[in-house]
């Protein structure tokens, strides 16, 4: 793999689009996002309502479905979303950095920098972490309004979503930051406010636990399977017995092709300039930086270069998010 920070944005860096506009209202307008959540009725072919306990979730300017919810399901408006952003920018002294939605607007989220960071180390040494939290919500039924903690490496935009493993693990209950669509939704809001001291104590924690990573060295063998756990690569036992006809003395790790060109993608990736900063190769805290680099950057894009959006979404909020909470929880539980 070249290197691919320095030809491709992380995917932090990626989603969605840059907040403009003078006012909350302004910012949803620029961002195309200035449409209701409507719940209507489920019809038959006929165009018979019917009688259930579901409905459908649209949006008032397209019409486009968004999901199909229970009744009880209150949908939480972009134009109430922006006034707590407002709020919460207004108490924590930060600015909306970033705003976007996924697919037609079936999930929603705005994303905020702290104005004063962590770090950790000296000299040539020193780690940076910029403190970025994201508020997000769906119009699906998928998840609640949720508040995520993500403190994001200066070296390198490795962006870390503090999910709900990494929150258990600092004892906060997950359920703090996160409030489900129902009938006492908007009560909750406002206790929400006061959870934004929490975010720079869960970063501090973050570079603390960070600062130990940089003195536990790590073999390669060590990292190699430290990769392979955290991303889940597939091996093959019987390539790596050697009473098994398949036994293959080349291939240590009983990887597939793809498993071992992505294994060759991270060796790659470890001698980067990145992830060589002080006295960080050959550490806990290198191999940690160089799984989630790849995550952020490669894997976030198509062989031929083009950016994929579900990818990229995973990265920040899904799947592979909870791979990089995985990829810490593995060095540091």
């Amino acid at each position: 793999m070249t290197r691919i920070g320095t030809q491709m944005l992380s995917a932090f860096s990626r989603i969605g689009q840059a907040a403009e506009g003078a006012t909350g209202s302004d910012i949803l307008k620029n961002a195309k996002m200035d449409f209701e959540a409507i719940k209507t009725p489920l019809y038959d072919s006929r165009g018979t309502a019917l009688k259930s306990r579901y409905c459908r979730v649209a949006r008032s300017d397209t019409n486009d479905t968004l999901g199909v919810v229970s009744r009880s399901y209150h949908p939480f408006q972009n134009s109430q979303l922006m006034s707590l952003v407002e709020k919460m920018c207004q108490q924590s002294g930060t600015v909306i950095d970033r705003i976007g939605m996924v697919g037609n607007g079936e999930k929603v989220f705005m994303s905020f920098q702290m104005p004063e960071g962590f770090s950790f180390g000296s000299g040539s040494a020193e780690e940076q972490v910029d403190v970025y939290w994201y508020i997000m919500s769906s119009h699906d039924g998928s998840s609640g309004l949720k508040l995520v903690p993500s403190p994001v490496r200066l070296a390198c935009s490795n962006q870390f979503a503090m999910l709900h493993g990494f929150l258990k693990n600092q004892g906060i209950d997950p359920r703090i930051l996160t409030i489900r669509h129902s009938s006492i939704m908007n009560e909750r809001v406002d206790d929400l406010l006061e959870k934004l001291n929490i975010i720079n104590n869960l970063v501090e924690n973050f570079t603390v636990e960070a600062a130990q990573l940089i003195t536990v060295e790590m073999e390669q063998h060590d990292r190699i399977s430290y990769y392979i756990d955290v991303l889940g690569l597939n091996q093959n036992e019987d390539v790596m017995n050697k009473k098994h006809k398949e036994y293959d003395a080349t291939n240590p790790y009983g990887l597939g092709t793809r498993g071992n060109n992505t294994l060759d993608a991270l060796l790659e990736l470890e001698g980067s300039e990145s992830n060589t900063v002080g006295e960080m190769a050959g550490t806990a805290w290198g191999a940690f930086n160089t799984v989630t680099e790849f995550i952020d950057y490669g894997w976030t894009y198509n062989k031929d270069g083009t950016p994929n959006e579900k990818r990229m979404e995973s990265a920040i909020m899904g799947p592979a998010a909870n791979m990089k909470n995985k990829a810490f929880q593995l060095l540091t539980v």
